[in-house]
């Protein structure tokens, strides 16, 4: 690459071209090449104070309301409590003492009888009576389904057996009857009592065998 040098140079006059440097020499008129040393590094400046904290940011919006939860299950209904005693009324001295038996779910103590004289299915109008079974030879008291007749929880049949014939009683299919020792009327003149305790459980209880 040709070099371009000034023209009419003066004594000392340094000519730099990329990282090469000629100075003027003017006892020999020649440029004459030099070497340059890099300066020291000056010393680091201070750090500058820090600048003020910015402002806070605007708050967002708050977030929409969650689902409300399902509703809880309905509690257990409590236990039925004890019926109270009805107070009787007075006659006068010279009565007896009586029971109003007017007020309502008092009735007296008189039992209906149902008499049948071979096997029979219990119906609806048999609760609280007194079922008599009169047959020489043996016969089959049964207890029907709930869903063929809804007697209430707590319902009493009381069953007599009156011929010679042993009573024998059963439950239709899907019913379920407790007794011990068995669910015989033991004999002529045995009795007993069935007691619906669930939908289709029931009790015997008496003279059975």
């Amino acid at each position: 690459m040709a070099l371009d040098f000034p023209n009419s140079p003066i004594n000392g006059q340094v000519y730099t071209v990329g990282s090469r440097s000629w100075q003027w020499n003017v006892v020999t008129s020649t440029w004459d090449s030099i070497s340059v040393t890099q300066g020291i590094q000056g010393i680091q400046g201070t750090t500058g104070i820090q600048g003020n904290q910015g402002t806070q940011g605007i708050q967002g919006n708050q977030g929409t309301t969650g689902i409300q939860g399902n509703q809880g299950t309905q509690g257990i209904q409590g236990v039925m409590g004890f019926q109270g005693i009805i107070q009787g009324t007075v006659a006068p001295a010279t009565s007896m003492l009586w029971l109003d038996t007017s007020v309502a779910g008092i009735s007296d103590t008189t039992v209906g009888f149902n008499q049948v004289t071979s096997s029979y299915t219990l119906t609806l109008p048999d609760a609280g009576k007194m079922v008599e079974l009169n047959s020489a030879t043996g016969v089959t008291l049964t207890v029907p389904l709930n869903s063929t007749a809804a007697f209430v929880a707590g319902t009493q049949i009381n069953i007599l057996q009156t011929g010679a014939g042993q009573v024998s009683v059963v439950g239709a299919g899907g019913v379920t009857i407790n007794a011990t020792p068995g669910s015989f009327l033991r004999t002529q003149w045995s009795s007993a009592t069935l007691l619906k305790r669930s939908t289709d459980t029931w009790v015997l209880i008496g003279d059975l065998a």
